[in-house]
């Protein structure tokens, strides 16, 4: 290929990728407007979930553990004898959450300059088919 033939191609990709972009957009919106759509019909009739032929929708409680007081956290870190606290030094969120959550499950304490918190989303699965 030449540098045209190469930009030319470049270009009309980088175009393709924009447009393909522009229309993952806008399906997410509609997919993320219908999932609240669903949520509140559920809510309002006192279900938690639904079910037809091919799909089961669930309302799911995810709960999480959020950092409210840096400092007190690490301070925990550095006196936790089963802890290395050089492992979390700036206290990256993906490093210390499973720490945080084990440590929740084990204990039923949450580690002093934390709090939980509880969102719900809505869970689509394809239901299984019957195999014969």
């Amino acid at each position: 290929m030449t540098i045209p033939e190469i930009m030319n191609a470049l270009g009309k990709l980088r175009s393709e990728t924009e447009s393909a972009y522009e229309g993952y957009k806008i399906k997410k919106m509609e997919l993320d407007s219908l999932k609240t759509l669903l949520k509140e019909e559920l809510e309002t009739i006192g279900l938690k979930s639904a079910k037809t032929d091919e799909y089961t929708a669930s309302i799911v409680q995810k709960p999480s553990i959020i950092v409210t007081h840096e400092e007190s956290v690490i301070d925990w870190l550095q006196h936790n004898p089963d802890i290395e606290p050089d492992i979390y030094i700036g206290l990256k969120k993906s490093s210390f959450d499973p720490l945080a959550k084990s440590w929740f499950a084990k204990t039923g304490e949450v580690i002093p300059g934390t709090d939980t918190q509880v969102s719900e989303y809505i869970s689509i699965k394809n239901n299984k088919k019957d195999k014969k």
